[in-house]
């Protein structure tokens, strides 16, 4: 789970634990101490939510639908970078750079 994390969101274990090095005795995995830690456990809890209304609204089970999931947003990043919203339907076309 933690790998999945990593790879979502681009971090290493220090971003959301206490953690100097491996071996190190005052590594403090189970420590709440970090903000990050606290917002990855209510996001956990939001996506569980989502993907179950989700489930509920279209009558499938959770296993058979497009879930949710950390990388569904985060795409690599730790905080989020949205994309530029699209054109107005009627927008003219941006001239193309020459």
């Amino acid at each position: 789970m933690m790998r999945v994390f990593n790879t979502a969101l681009g971090v290493n274990c220090d971003h959301c634990h206490v953690w100097v090095k491996p071996g190190d005795p005052t590594n403090d995995m189970a420590a709440d101490t970090k903000t990050a830690k606290l917002v990855a456990r209510e996001m956990m809890r939001m996506t569980t939510d989502v993907n179950a209304r989700l489930s509920a609204a279209i009558k499938k089970p959770v296993d058979q639908i497009a879930k949710v999931e950390c990388a569904t947003c985060h795409r690599g990043a730790a905080i989020p970078v949205l994309p530029p919203p699209a054109p107005a339907a009627n927008a003219p076309a941006a001239p193309q750079a020459k």
